[in-house]
């Protein structure tokens, strides 16, 4: 099944969007997902072509070239040239919670000796406890989903460019929202096939604090254009 119009995803990390990506590929594909992600990591610029589907991934300069019918990526709104009939989906987290599966993630690959590619600049950010995370981890990465629409995080131009964005998912109620996708673009999407449940990371309620007060900017931006 082919979308009729490009769907991109602006992919906030730690936002359960890695689930969003693989509802997407199976359902415009009719395939399973993994494969179709895994080529997608390996293809030399991050596009492959099923059948009459074309998918597209991370890279920048693959998704400005646009000619896709689904892509994914990290980049800020504002880096992005996008097809003016683009359906724009995203997916928010409540800022600590987001944090904390961030600092999980890289405390898990930490532990395993993982190579992946962000864990030279990373992984230093995580080597202690969950306050240190807070205040080493660059402005851009601590409040991503204010950055990803204003680099200068500026929540003016933050919630100006929000509105380029067709479907505002929110990671608490994912299930939920995956059901509204399916409803407003008539895609199968099948949430229950790709949702993940994290594991638990105990953290002192004087770290989530520390977290919050250091977040508030992200929070207070949420709270006008959100929450």
């Amino acid at each position: 099944m082919q979308a009729m119009v490009p769907i991109y995803h602006l992919h906030i990390r730690k936002t359960g969007g890695t689930t969003i990506n693989h509802c997407l590929l199976a359902a415009l594909s009719g395939r399973p997902s993994e494969p179709i992600y895994c080529a997608l990591a390996q293809a030399v610029h991050n596009r492959v072509m099923l059948d009459d589907v074309s998918f597209a991934g991370w890279r920048l300069e693959t998704i400005n070239a646009g000619g896709w019918d689904f892509a994914f990526g990290h980049m800020s709104l504002d880096r992005l040239v996008l097809p003016s009939d683009a359906r724009v989906i995203t997916c928010f987290r409540d800022p600590v919670q987001r944090l904390a599966s961030h600092y999980r993630m890289l405390r898990q690959m930490i532990t395993e000796e993982s190579d992946h590619v962000i864990m030279a600049k990373e992984a230093p950010w995580a080597t202690g406890t969950f306050r240190d995370f807070v205040d080493r981890v660059p402005d851009r990465h601590r409040l991503t989903q204010l950055y990803m629409f204003s680099m200068a995080l500026d929540p003016a131009e933050a919630a100006d460019r929000l509105r380029r964005v067709d479907h505002v998912l929110v990671t608490e109620r994912l299930a939920e929202g995956l059901e509204r996708l399916a409803g407003a673009t008539g895609l199968p999407i099948d949430a229950g096939a790709h949702l993940r449940a994290s594991a638990p990371l105990i953290i002192s309620a004087g770290d989530l604090d520390h977290a919050r007060d250091a977040l508030q900017p992200e929070y207070e931006w949420l709270s006008e254009v959100l929450w």
